[in-house]
């Protein structure tokens, strides 16, 4: 009988819990969701947690306020104009094309394919760029001062920017949640349970299902009331989904 009732005993403590969340943001890629029913992580034992599968829409803007700016003058620089460029997801091309809309052909862009650099092609003696106060030149590789020091001004003529066009500055897409422990990121630990790079275009659905789940030790025990997530860049920057609806899922198990 005392076996039996250790054999019991065993069989219930050796017992795994697994539970499935789906967490849901209306706006915004930093989100805490309160449990109504809260979790309770059993002290004695060890948990894990993995994301299981994250769904919204590619709309990343590449220009934003701090870097949609673009100045030119049509008269040899005693007047200029700021053409602000509506925040989006923008191509090369298509930010030449909403100059175009400004200014006609007097100004054109281009890549330069071989150097991975842009080309500003200006066909008017009247016509300059001041990439100096352009916020857009970090976008098109531009300096904003010459070798010299002196302000960055285009004229015409055909020029090549300095340095490589920067037009998507995502790298990576990192998943955070408070509940993940013993992970990395850059040598520091942090609370990134998942990282990935959209596999679609602008406009069209990211649908991120790992095959094989990566499953992280949970540090918290106790009573769980709620669930944060955050979803940043390669440097930790929260990355704007222009209020695009996210759905996060996970799973957490006891070991």
């Amino acid at each position: 009988m005392e076996k039996t009732l250790k054999e019991i005993v065993s069989i219930l403590s050796s017992h795994r819990e697994s539970y499935s969340f789906h967490l849901y943001s209306e706006r915004g890629s930093d989100w805490t969701t309160p449990l109504q029913h809260p979790l309770f992580l059993d002290p004695t034992k060890h948990y894990e947690i993995a994301l299981i599968s994250l769904e919204t829409f590619y709309s990343i803007p590449n220009i934003r306020d701090d870097n949609n700016v673009f100045v030119y003058s049509t008269d040899k620089g005693n007047s200029f104009y700021f053409l602000i460029i509506p925040v989006g997801s923008y191509e090369l091309g298509q930010i030449n094309d909403v100059i175009s809309n400004d200014v006609g052909t007097l100004i054109e862009i281009k890549p330069n394919p071989a150097t991975l650099h842009s080309i500003i092609k200006i066909s008017d003696a009247n016509v300059q760029v001041d990439m100096s106060r352009s916020t857009l030149r970090t976008v098109l590789g531009f300096n904003a001062t010459t070798p010299e020091g002196k302000p960055n001004i285009l004229e015409m003529g055909s020029v090549e920017s300095e340095n490589t066009v920067n037009i998507l500055d995502i790298s990576s897409i990192l998943v955070s949640c408070d509940l993940a422990g013993n992970s990395y990121l850059n040598g520091d630990l942090s609370a990134v349970l998942y990282s990935f790079f959209p596999g679609v275009g602008v406009g069209h659905k990211i649908i991120q299902r790992p095959s094989q789940p990566l499953y992280l030790p949970i540090t918290k025990r106790g009573s769980i009331n709620r669930i944060r997530l955050w979803i940043t860049n390669q440097i930790g920057k929260l990355i704007d989904f222009r209020d695009e609806n996210i759905t996060v899922r996970l799973h957490i198990r006891s070991i």
